[in-house]
């Protein structure tokens, strides 16, 4: 399942861009993330708006020849890239994982559910909130509770890029 949630990591970071929800919810999702970070067995990242903009930089100078048409393309979707927060939660204890658990589902009541992938017992879902038109998806939030792994992309990514990109991928 780890295997996937990377996989799933890469390909997000690659489509994803991001903007301020203005339903507040990203902010209580950080709240969250705050709280617990710093607890046993939490582990978290979070990447601001210079960080996001150095990772695009450093992609841009990294790549191949080979690499450099689909790094255009994954920058295109980045280019409203502002925040992100990476949680691994795993080695916390079972009580702390079901309590960040619960609150986190509490949380994500506002969003969809886009998609649901299982693996035997394990299982992510991803969530997200579509715009009344369906042209924008703001704040996808990527969640294994059985793995104790979180991953927040805040902001909106544009539903024909990703389209432009999967049909050319």
């Amino acid at each position: 399942m780890k295997r996937i949630i990377i996989a799933i990591l890469l390909v997000f970071i690659s489509l994803a861009g991001f903007a301020k929800n203005g339903d507040g919810s990203s902010e209580k999702l950080m709240s969250l993330i705050s709280e617990y970070n710093g607890r046993d067995g939490f582990e978290v990242i979070k990447i601001g708006s210079f960080g996001t903009s150095m990772l695009k930089a450093a992609l841009k100078l990294g790549a191949s020849k080979d690499e450099e048409k689909d790094l255009k393309q994954a920058l295109k979707l980045m280019k409203g890239i502002n925040k992100m927060s990476i949680v691994d939660y795993e080695d916390a204890s079972d009580k702390v994982r079901d309590a960040f658990n619960s609150r986190l589902e509490c949380l994500l009541g506002s969003a969809e559910l886009l998609m649901e992938m299982k693996d035997g017992d394990d299982c992510m879902k991803i969530y997200g909130i579509m715009d009344s038109e369906c042209t924008q998806i703001r704040n996808f939030v990527m969640h294994a509770p059985g793995d104790g792994a979180l991953i927040c992309l805040f902001g909106t990514m544009q539903v024909d890029e990703i389209m432009e990109f999967a049909a050319e991928n």
